[in-house]
């Protein structure tokens, strides 16, 4: 037999090894996989696993794919500002944000489910203090413990939902820190105080016409302007900017930052969205009327393995303190309208005022006359934080 020959047998071989051992093969091959075999993912099919040992050889490669997860993937290469900025030791300036609309679709179903499987009622106290006309329809009061609030297992399983592309342990999701934050506004009524405005402004519902920006989240947004202004006395400007979708986080970022410089009293920054439910029907009953429920979001410039450098934001704490006391105030005074809190790894502009927060209004479910129905109690649930600094806690 050719010496050829010979190594085509050998090769053969050598695969036929590997296929019937293939575990064996790659620690062999590559040490690395060792400790991705060895940390309960055997069941990954080979692209997960191929996708871990790459990020172990060339952490350009988790850079690279990071971007393609959260950028909309028609009209630009989702690779290459990033790669270009890596290489130039610069920060990403664009900012990992433009995710695909279909991609978040699916999170929020892999969400949503999770928390319809895995939620259980906190313990819940009926109050005897007569309640508000708001209110009469409302269930019981959800009062939360301190004692339980310092279990951090209970606050993340029943406050949150974290993504997996992100980590928060105890000392992130501090309650006694969160609730100490004074959330209150220091600025008067005679200058700006609120900013609300959309990041995707064209984002539609179940009933809207999308010929009319006022069936849209634009309008939700008016109504929402319009109740803090005329009802609790707050100064509220509505940015009502379509940004293209593709650039809409790095355009609105410059949006938000022109509008900052010129109304410098601003406190609070309200980026105002509808989720994607992926067909379900995200409502409760409040006082008698179907509506929608609310979600506050957090980008918290962490991967699963710690801090994103180059999305610093130096408001973090402040930012989950006004998004923690939100979901406390609203599980207080309207059980059932907030969701969990949504935390994922990047910044989502959440850095220019430390009372800055993505709040998701219902989803494309929902007719529009629902999300409407949610701006008082969500205008009720920003004025107890922003006015009365109440802290709903047993």
């Amino acid at each position: 037999m050719g010496k050829r020959a010979t190594e085509w047998l050998c090769c053969a071989a050598i695969c036929a090894c590997m296929a019937l051992n293939a575990d064996a093969a790659m620690k062999v091959q590559y040490p690395e996989i060792s400790y991705i075999l060895g940390n309960g993912r055997e069941r990954e099919g080979v692209r997960e696993v191929a996708d871990s040992l790459l990020s172990f050889q060339s952490p350009l490669f988790s850079y690279v794919r990071d971007r393609q997860e959260q950028q909309t993937a028609e009209g630009e290469d989702p690779a290459y500002d990033r790669i270009r900025a890596e290489l130039d030791r610069q920060p990403y300036q664009a900012e990992d944000y433009e995710e695909l609309q279909e991609g978040h679709q699916k999170e929020t179903e892999e969400s949503t489910q999770a928390e319809t499987e895995g939620e259980t009622a906190a313990e819940t106290e009926t109050e005897a203090e007569p309640q508000t006309e708001a209110q009469e329809a409302a269930a019981p009061r959800v009062a939360y413990s301190m004692e339980q609030l310092q279990d951090y297992q209970f606050l993340a399983d029943q406050l949150y939902f974290i993504h997996p592309s992100t980590s928060a342990d105890a000392s992130l999701l501090d309650a006694e820190a969160m609730l100490a934050y004074d959330a209150r506004m220091t600025s008067t009524p005679d200058q700006p105080q609120i900013l609300i405005y959309h990041t995707h402004a064209s984002e539609y519902f179940a009933d809207s016409d999308e010929s009319d920006p006022n069936t849209l989240i634009v309008g939700v947004g008016n109504t929402l302007a319009d109740i803090l202004q005329n009802r609790y006395g707050l100064n509220v400007i509505h940015d009502t900017t379509l940004f293209p979708y593709q650039q809409a986080y790095s355009q609105g970022l410059q949006k938000i930052t022109e509008i900052l410089e010129q109304y410098p009293s601003i406190e609070v920054v309200i980026d105002l969205h509808r989720d994607a439910a992926a067909g379900q029907h995200l409502v409760t009953e409040i006082n008698g009327k179907q509506t929608a429920q609310i979600m506050f979001f957090n980008g918290i410039s962490r991967s699963a393995d710690g801090p994103i450098d180059y999305l610093e934001n130096p408001y973090l704490s402040e930012n989950l303190a006004f998004s923690f006391q939100l979901k406390t105030a609203a599980d207080a005074l309207y059980p059932g309208l907030a969701r969990k809190n949504y935390l994922k790894s990047y910044r989502y502009n959440l850095h220019m005022r430390p009372k800055s927060v993505l709040i998701e209004v219902g989803a494309e479910t929902n007719t529009f006359q629902e999300e409407i129905n949610a701006m008082e109690p969500l205008a009720e649930i920003l004025a107890s934080v922003l006015l009365d600094g109440e802290r709903f806690i047993e």
